[in-house]
Order: structure tokens, then sequence, then C-alpha cells
């Protein structure tokens, strides 16, 4: 009687199959089907998603067409849009220069330091005025007069009454040292005057006998001489 091979009594009898489960082929079938109505599904909700589209879609064209005809009857109302584009052009390519940008860099550079300038300015017109208050001079009261002052000017250079009198000779140095003379002169003379003093044609002739009394003749007819020929010149000044 032969002996039953040692492979023969180690395999085992199949497993016996369970009451109820599907077969294997069957479960991916029901798997597949499964994707499948997801996948319509899905595509169904993209499907209506894109149907609420169709009006803004229909209306495109017409929007396009109003947009561009509104873009063509700006550019006629404009005129010469090509010569402001590459008026743009240029501006734009000046401004991305090297040495435009390193500018525009220090121009930042000192807004960002600016308010420590102003606090600077600050401090100095403080101890300024502090300056003159121990002088007696009260800068609360000279800055508006200051402002009428420029004001004034302001108004003399729009008026051209500036011009002409830097084209006179009011600024000769000439001018401006005979113009000193007779101001220290009558500075001297009303700080030394005596208020009870009196003088009369005798007095008069008596002082023009002197040197200095003498010189100021002199000068006085010669002005009235030049003057006068100055008038005959202008009819403005003509009386």
């Amino acid at each position: 009687m032969s002996k039953p091979s040692r492979s023969s009594l180690s395999s085992k009898p199949p497993a016996p199959a369970v009451f109820g489960s599907p077969p294997p082929g069957r479960a991916g079938a029901q798997d597949t089907a499964a994707l499948l109505r997801s996948i319509d599904a899905r595509l169904e909700r993209i499907e209506a998603r894109l149907a609420q589209l169709d009006p803004l879609l229909d209306a495109a064209p017409g929007a396009l067409a109003m947009l561009g005809d509104g873009f063509d009857e700006l550019a006629r109302g404009l005129g010469d849009m090509d010569a402001r584009g590459r008026a743009l052009v240029a501006l734009l390519e000046r401004a991305t220069r090297p040495q435009t940008l390193a500018q525009l860099h220090a121009g930042l550079d000192l807004l960002e330091s600016a308010p420590g300038l102003v606090a600077v300015v600050g401090d100095g017109f403080d101890e300024l005025s502090r300056a003159a208050a121990e002088r007696g001079l009260d800068l609360n009261a000279v800055v508006p007069q200051l402002g009428r002052v420029l004001e004034g000017a302001l108004r003399r250079v729009a008026d051209g009454q500036l011009a002409d009198l830097l084209e006179s000779d009011l600024l000769d140095p000439a001018a401006v040292a005979a113009l000193g003379s007779a101001a220290r002169a009558m500075a001297a003379s009303h700080g030394q005057r005596d208020a009870n003093a009196r003088a009369g044609l005798m007095a008069l002739w008596s002082a023009t006998r002197e040197p200095s009394v003498q010189r100021t003749l002199a000068l006085t007819i010669d002005f009235a001489r030049r003057f006068g020929a100055e008038l005959s010149t202008a009819p403005a000044l003509n009386p």
C-alpha cells in the first residue's frame, strides 16, 4: 500500500464560502458603478453652475462692443492718444533711469529726515527768540510786521515798481553814500539841537560864510539844476 505524499498531507482544504457574501468579481463591479454615479453627479453640478454663466457669456460681446465704442469716443475727444502714449512711455523710461531713481532715493531720505530738521529749526528759533527777548526785542511783534513788508514787496514786484527801482540809480553806491551822509547829519542835528533855538535871515546870512554850509549850498544848487533837467525830460514828473 503506497504512503501519501508530504505535499498532500500539508495542503489544507478550501475554506467554505460564507453565506450572503458576494463573489469577488461582483463587488468590483458595484464599486465601479458607485464611482461612475459619483462622477455623473459631479458633472451635473458643474453643468448647472456653468449654465448660470450663459447670460453673462451671451451679453459679453455687446458689453465688449460698448466698451470699445467708449474708448474710441474718448480717443477721438483727446485727439492725440498716440502722442500721449509715446510721452507716457518716455516718462516711464526717464523715471526708471538709475540717476532718477538715485535722486528719488535722496529725496525720500530728505523727507525721512525732515522731522529732525524741523525740530532743529524750531530749537534754533526758540533760542533766537530768547536771545532777542533778552535784548528787548519781541519777535512775536516783529514777525507780523515782516509779513506785511513781504506782502508789500511782492505787490511792488507784481506792479513792476521794484524793477523800475533796480533800474534807477537810487541804489548806486554814490547815491547810497550821499543818503547815508545826509541821514547821519540829520540824526546828529536832531540829537544835539536846542528846542528853544531860533534863527532868522541874519543867522542864515552869517552861516553862508561857513565852509561846510557853502559846500551844502553848492551841492543843493547843483542838485537843483540836475533835477530840473530830469523834470524837463520826464513828462510824468513835470508839473
